[in-house]
Order: structure tokens, then C-alpha cells, then sequence
């Protein structure tokens, strides 16, 4: 997938490791390593959406397993995107599952 080559770590050409961010071209929104490289935790629950359409959508207010997403530097192309979604349980450790620190911004600036 030449698209993906120019924006994710993955099976493909990881070289079956993680890689140091923005080695990746940059996405349109500015972000680097949406997808690939290292599964992203997520703060929520792991559990069925309700299928109506809406704009971040959220699991559970409780569960056991919280929400990885965006694919890996081991996983195929076909896994490596923002709607693939898994659960594990919180205190799972991997070299293939890190977090994102973001902060939100003031309106106006």
C-alpha cells in the first residue's frame, strides 16, 4: 500500500520494531503516527456501539477491557487504521501498545 508506506510503521516495513515518531509524513490535521508503529490506548471501555451515527463515539461507562486502536509496527496493512479497535485488559504490557499525551486547547487561539 504505497499510501501507507508514507505515513505508518508496520509489517511491512517496520523491520519488526517500533521506530522514533514523526519518521512518517505528517497527516492533514498536522499529527504524526495516527496509525502504525505502536497501538494507542484509549480512555474508553471496550463494548458494542449502539450503530447510530455520531461523532466520537464512546463504549461503556464501566467494562474490563479498555480500547486499543490505530495498528502496529507487527501488524498488516489491513489492520493499520483508526477504526480498528481491540480490547485489552489495562494492565496489559507490550512492546506494541503505547499512549498519546494531548491537551486540549482554548477556544480562540
Amino acid at each position: 500500500m504505497p499510501e501507507l508506506e508514507t505515513i505508518a510503521w508496520y509489517g511491512a516495513n517496520s523491520g519488526r520494531q517500533s521506530h522514533p515518531v514523526r519518521t512518517k509524513a505528517v497527516n492533514p490535521w498536522g499529527l504524526y503516527d495516527m496509525l502504525g508503529n505502536v497501538l494507542e490506548w484509549c480512555q474508553d471501555w471496550l463494548g458494542p456501539y449502539d450503530g447510530a451515527v455520531k461523532s466520537n463515539p464512546t463504549g461503556p461507562e464501566v467494562g474490563s477491557e479498555r480500547v486499543l486502536r490505530g495498528g502496529a509496527w507487527l501488524f498488516n496493512a489491513r489492520s493499520v487504521r483508526a477504526a480498528y479497535r481491540f480490547g485489552s485488559d489495562p494492565g496489559n504490557r507490550a512492546l506494541f501498545a503505547g499512549f498519546r499525551v494531548a491537551r486540549g486547547q482554548k477556544p480562540g487561539i
